[in-house]
């Protein structure tokens, strides 16, 4: 067991990254990153709850930007593959078909703060506004209630705290969700029109031309997997990962392997999740659909693209992807200790060879 994951709960820094992260004890670390931050405000532990309400503001503002990036290239590629002109006449449909999912989203939140983020975010996410958007927006609203957070944590007011987390919790989450949404949303609109092949790579080449993707690309070149582990334990849990979407990932460890449990992934499961039968998958054999027929949707064919990524960059995948086809059941990702311990039907699925 490597120092990760064990002691006390804390933040400690992380040298691939030089940023903060989660470290402690397995089962310290499987409770959910805002039931910790509720737990220190209960109990009166302002400076500590002060100190992990300030990391997951960073990191939260991080995800969205890295989320927003890859809303705005995917029209972008869309018409670079086809035409501006043709990008133009699906734009309308896209974002109808769009808002339709938003609206899903309804069902989960039903009080009046987060519904007028819920709207809020169907007026940001516009026709008109598809080509002009950034983060600066949405990372000032959160910077308002991250502001207001952190004077009740300093003012010692539990009650007033308590309240604005679960404020700050429910809006990152939408619009963590709505972007999310929008990433399976787009392709599957392009699929509809232009087919699978073209849907694909509008979905996937999008994330391949992302600086921040690459960044933690050439990061794992010098990540043990179990530094890979503790890292990816990390970014899932900033996807709102685990029953009740409060950033949770189960970590299991033997000698050969560490394992990482989405119950469900905050990204492509949750999502699922949401849309249930409605979800639109692909019908065709593709390497980024692990070769399956009618079981993989766009958004998660972005794990199938890190298994080939992997295997590109250093011969085997650092991370093998467990995705099930029923979104009631938890994914996950595992980090094999010895390459030569990976199996050979992770690379068959992919049309490769061990």
């Amino acid at each position: 067991m490597s120092n990760y994951f064990k002691g006390d709960e804390r933040l400690e820094t992380f040298f691939g990254t030089g940023g903060l992260m989660r470290m402690g004890d397995i089962t310290k670390l499987n409770v959910p990153d805002f039931e910790v931050l509720r737990n220190q405000i209960v109990s009166h532990q302002w400076d500590k709850a002060l100190e992990y309400f300030n990391f997951f503001y960073t990191q939260n503002t991080g995800m969205i930007q890295l989320l927003m990036e890859s809303f705005l290239s995917m029209p972008k590629f869309y018409a670079e593959l086809t035409s501006v002109e043709n990008e133009k006449l699906l734009r309308k449909k896209a974002i109808t078909d769009y808002q339709t999912l938003i609206d899903l989203l309804r069902d989960s939140y039903r009080n009046k703060d987060d519904q007028n983020i819920l709207v809020q975010v169907k007026n940001y996410f516009s026709e008109e506004n598809l080509h002009s958007q950034n983060a600066a927006k949405i990372l000032g609203e959160m910077e308002i209630t991250f502001n207001k957070t952190c004077q009740a944590l300093k003012a010692n007011d539990e009650s007033k705290a308590l309240h604005l987390v679960i404020n700050y919790h429910h809006q990152v989450l939408i619009y963590h969700d709505a972007l999310i949404t929008f990433s399976y949303s787009y392709p599957t609109t392009v699929l509809q029109e232009s087919g699978e092949e073209i849907a694909l790579s509008v979905c996937n080449g999008s994330i391949a031309r992302n600086p921040m993707w690459n960044g933690m690309w050439e990061l794992t070149k010098i990540l043990t997997p179990t530094d890979l582990a503790a890292f990816l334990a990390e970014h899932l849990r900033f996807h709102f990962s685990g029953a009740g979407r409060g950033g949770q990932t189960q970590i299991v460890e033997d000698d050969k392997k560490i394992r990482l449990i989405f119950d469900p992934c905050g990204s492509g499961g949750a999502l699922r999740r949401r849309l249930k039968d409605d979800v639109v998958n692909l019908q065709e054999k593709h390497q980024l659909g692990w070769n399956k027929c009618g079981e993989v949707n766009l958004y998660c064919s972005h794990c199938a693209l890190n298994e080939k990524k992997s295997i590109e960059m250093f011969g085997y995948p650092k991370l093998v992807v467990e995705f099930q086809a029923d979104e009631n059941k938890p994914c996950g990702w595992t980090m094999y200790k010895d390459a030569a311990d990976v199996p050979a039907e992770v690379y068959t699925r992919l049309g490769l060879k061990k």
